[in-house]
């Protein structure tokens, strides 16, 4: 099969590798002829220091290495996504498949990679999205490794599946390329953050609740948005949030740890050399929730993320793991004195809640009599401002609170006029 792959990256270049290795007519496409030539030369990519690039590999900056290509791949960086795809939509036909494997969703307009090239190119052709736990550096020597094709039309989804699929390149089908390319995007984003809590000092039990609490606000966002739940539970959710969150091989994650150091959002990404993706979909996804009514209530974590990126704030300010930014359905408890988001705040019915309560035991009450009243940071031996969905509640401490952080806690909860049965918060 006749292939160009669009972006000399180093996800790009990997994965021209793996279509060589599996005997396809391939060309990688740059974007800057010098660096074209330069890789022609001397058959190595600065991305993937070491790595020798396959001899039967053609590389090119020229466009006209489309012409009669079957399989084409879109390996550009997200920003870069819809100039690249006007470009080459007059080599597309009705016959060419058009994969994208960047991550992203695109300011101001909130669409997916795939719904970009197929605006751009006129819907001329079918387009599929191939995404999962695959660091560039590993698929170039060949570590063990696996995607999910997402298409639509199944048939699609095999077609790249087959293209790809080798012994240490596995390939999975699903028609989810709505929650396949959202987890892609997203995970970024927690990436960024999970970089910023690494930077600031927080170790593992952090990551893991940031990571936790990161995949509940996206599975929620995405089945809203037509994804299934089962796909973010899945390699190209899950698999890759954990890669991601978690390897030093990933620049959102580096970005995030130089951001937690005290760098700001630019002197980050100028260090670590590379696009910083989950820099630009933190703002993208904040809009893409407000946008379906979905917003500030249900999704906490990105729009933090953004606030630091592009406002500059120190992350000590932004950055701070308390239960209210992580699940608004939870039960919320706070160390005596520190004050803890929506502090200072008026209560109204925006906040998601049926009913108030306080901490302690205090009295229970119905959202339209808290209308108006003003969220206080407590004070020592004086309870929080509580709310939960659901019905009235009476609430109890059953946990020492710890220094920095408001703390979820299991509690006695249940209808106040009835006794309360013991019970942990639920997702």
């Amino acid at each position: 099969m006749k292939v160009a792959v669009l972006g000399s990256g180093g996800w790009g270049t990997a994965l021209s590798m793996v279509l060589c290795d599996n005997g396809h007519d391939v060309t990688l496409w740059s974007h800057d002829p010098a660096k074209a030539a330069e890789m022609a030369r001397t058959r190595e990519n600065s991305k993937l220091k070491g790595v020798r690039l396959p001899d039967s590999l053609k590389i090119s900056g020229d466009l006209d290495c489309l012409k009669g290509a079957e399989l084409v791949i879109s390996a550009t960086p997200s920003f870069a996504v819809r100039e690249t795809g006007k470009k080459i939509a007059p080599y597309l036909t009705p016959e060419t498949v058009l994969v994208s494997v960047s991550k992203g969703i695109e300011r101001d307009t909130n669409l997916r990679m795939s719904q970009i090239l197929t605006e751009v190119t006129g819907n001329i052709c079918k387009v599929a999205a191939l995404s999962g736990p695959s660091h560039a550096e590993e698929v170039s020597i060949r570590m063990p490794t696996g995607c999910v094709s997402a298409c639509p039309d199944l048939k699609v989804a095999r077609l790249v599946q087959d293209a790809f699929m080798n012994d240490y390149f596995r390939v999975y089908t699903s028609e989810d390329i709505v929650g396949v390319e959202l987890s892609a995007a997203m995970k970024n984003v927690v990436a960024l953050a999970c970089g910023v809590c690494d930077g600031m000092g927080y170790q593992d039990n952090t990551k893991a609740l940031l990571m936790t609490r990161a995949m509940a606000e996206l599975t929620r966002l995405g089945e809203k948005l037509g994804g299934t739940r089962q796909t973010f539970g899945g390699l190209a959710g899950m698999g890759d949030l954990i890669v991601t969150c978690t390897s030093m091989h990933s620049r959102n994650r580096r970005a995030g740890i130089l951001i937690g150091q005290g760098k700001s959002a630019q002197e980050a990404m100028t260090e670590v050399g590379a696009v910083v993706e989950g820099y630009y979909a933190a703002a993208n996804a904040r809009a893409l929730a407000q946008n379906l009514g979905h917003g500030a209530a249900h999704v906490q974590i990105e729009p933090a993320v953004a606030r630091l990126a592009q406002q500059g704030h120190g992350p000590a300010q932004k950055i701070r793991l308390r239960a209210e930014q992580l699940d608004h359905q939870r039960l919320i408890f706070g160390q005596a004195g520190q004050q803890i988001v929506g502090a200072g705040a008026l209560v109204d019915q925006s906040l998601g809640a049926d009913h108030f309560g306080h901490a302690d035991g205090g009295p229970v009450f119905p959202a339209e009599q808290a209308e108006g009243q003003v969220a206080v940071p407590g004070q020592r031996g004086q309870p929080w401002l509580v709310r939960a969905k659901g019905q009235a509640f009476g609430i109890r401490r059953t946990a020492r609170q710890r220094s920095g952080f408001a703390h979820e806690r299991s509690a006695s909860f249940g209808p106040a006029s009835s006794d309360a049965a013991s019970a942990t918060v639920r997702d």
